[in-house]
């Protein structure tokens, strides 16, 4: 068996051992003796030569019990997965259906397994989401978004690593504009919202609000230069109390608003002869399209008759015609009968996907139609096949005006002559205002008496003390800063791990002793 000379007999002869091993370990457990020392005894005396753990273990262990665990993990939400369900699932389910035996793995074996298969046992933060972070889609995002960023770098002031107070303005070539970054993103502070751990005696044990009281959200756009941007009372902040019986529920038309009346206007008296640069975070809200965008689930597949015309107005498209001009197509027909000599009865209809296409000498009706099928409006599948010709659907969503149809808010913003992108997806490690969320709900945890007066006369101070509104803001220039960190992280083709290493090294100030260097020098 050692030599193995003969290949196919050594191989029976190995699994001949293997299921040796079980039997006499299963036949020990039925006469009650111990897990450890039932395997042990299995293990010498299936193998010739045993390994002091090793085959002790393998007769223990079971593959299908292991996928089985793996499969429920992964398959499971992370607020539901715990070892106490994962037993009860195993020692309950899984193994009496393979050994129609009771199971009895305990709590520690399992720990051990769920650190080796990569989980730890610890608090959720907000620094990264990895579940999605390295997804192909949003890597492939990350990377060309980084490398656009750079270039953008180029037009920027820097901040100083030691003193953010110095400031190194930009080398600009002949016709550029400086660009200022401009973030924003929404945070939701509550009246009890009470600090994680607190300094207790003994035998106190506060009684603790459950509800979360009162809320507030805060949208708010902030530059690295002025931090909140403001003039006097005029603020890039604005407060919503969001809720069925108070503001209702804050959609892309609030944002559209606040940009539009607040934060242009303040951007533009702030930063004379600059041009922004609008990052927001990758919501519902902020890609929605107004009700005018082309977009190709607009349409059914035939005319739709209309209640009326101001249902829904989309703007006219375009196409190229064969003579190679650019025609202008609208989406709308009106039909008008005549009911008698006075009467005039008007119906508007929505053209369909089949009208639309076939004005502009597009479709594939009469091909289906000469082997007897049917053109479905949507062929159901996410992605459209390599030329489009899958469904009508991918294929009108393909054209050049549909194609170049861009988000209600970037359309507000381009027409106003800043630029406008989002961040990555799971990438909030990338916007700095994430930390200045922390920072402000740190201080309302501190300072509020945790009641809704208190939170909404004291919400302007607790975010004054981050970005304040009479001195530089230092604290939003460090954060930018690390931002950025990451930003050329992720260009240099850094992965989500790679990127926190490498911040960590400039943001670590841990000593081992006073006489030694830093853990990260």
């Amino acid at each position: 068996m050692n030599a193995k000379k003969d290949n196919q007999r050594g191989v029976a002869d190995y699994e001949l051992r293997k299921y040796i091993g079980v039997y006499i370990y299963f036949g020990k457990l039925i006469k009650k003796t111990p897990i450890m020392t039932a395997s042990q005894i299995a293990a010498k005396t299936a193998w010739i030569v045993p390994s002091n753990h090793y085959r002790a273990r393998a007769i223990r262990s079971n593959e299908d019990v292991k996928e089985a665990a793996r499969k429920w993990i992964i398959s499971t939400k992370p607020e539901k997965r715990g070892i106490p369900e994962l037993l009860k699932y195993l020692n309950h389910t899984i193994i009496p259906s393979i050994f129609n035996l009771p199971g009895n793995i305990s709590a520690s074996v399992f720990w051990n397994y769920m650190v080796e298969w990569g989980y730890s046992y610890r608090a959720n933060k907000k620094a990264v989401y990895y579940d999605g972070h390295e997804r192909a889609d949003v890597v492939q995002y990350r990377k060309e978004w980084a490398s656009k960023m750079v270039e953008y770098n180029h037009f920027m002031e820097k901040y100083n690593e030691d003193d953010v107070t110095k400031v190194t303005l930009p080398d600009l070539p002949e016709g550029q504009k400086q660009i200022v970054m401009v973030t924003q993103d929404e945070s939701t502070f509550y009246s009890n919202e009470l600090p994680t751990n607190l300094w207790l005696l003994e035998n106190e044990n506060p009684i603790r609000n459950k509800s979360p009281g009162g809320s507030i959200m805060v949208s708010e756009f902030q530059c690295p230069c002025h931090g909140t941007m403001r003039i006097k009372n005029w603020k890039s902040r604005k407060f919503f109390f969001a809720g069925t019986n108070r503001d209702g529920y804050w959609t892309w038309k609030d944002m559209h608003q606040q940009i539009k009346d607040d934060v242009i206007p303040l951007f533009e008296k702030l930063h004379p002869g600059c041009q922004a640069l609008f990052i927001l975070d990758q919501s519902s809200n902020h890609n929605a399209y107004a009700l005018s965008a082309k977009r190709a689930t607009c349409f059914n597949l035939k005319d739709t008759q209309l209640s009326s015309i101001n249902q829904r107005v989309i703007l006219p498209g375009y196409y190229i015609g064969p003579d190679g001009k650019k025609k202008i197509q609208n989406f709308y027909n009106l039909e008008i009968k005549n009911e008698g000599k006075k009467n005039e009865r008007r119906t508007w209809f929505r053209k369909g996907l089949e009208t639309i296409l076939t004005e502009r000498g597009l479709g594939k009706w009469d091909e289906y139609k000469a082997e007897g099928k049917y053109w479905k409006a949507k062929c159901g599948n996410k992605e459209a096949n390599s030329d489009h010709t899958c469904c009508p659907f991918h294929m009108l969503e393909n054209q050049p005006d549909f194609l170049a149809q861009k988000t209600a808010l970037e359309e507000l913003v381009v027409k106003s002559g800043h630029l406008y992108t989002l961040y990555p997806k799971y990438h909030c490690e990338t916007n700095w205002i994430e930390r200045y969320w922390s920072a402000a709900k740190r201080i309302a945890r501190r300072e509020c008496d945790y009641s809704f007066k208190s939170l909404q006369e004291k919400r302007d101070g607790f975010l004054d003390q981050v970005s304040s509104p009479d001195a530089t803001p230092i604290e939003i220039r460090r954060y930018y800063n690390r931002c950025w960190r990451y930003i050329y992280a992720y260009n240099d083709m850094k992965d989500g791990n790679e990127a926190f290493k490498l911040v960590e090294k400039f943001t670590s100030k841990r000593f081992l002793s006073h006489r030694k260097p830093g853990v990260h020098d």
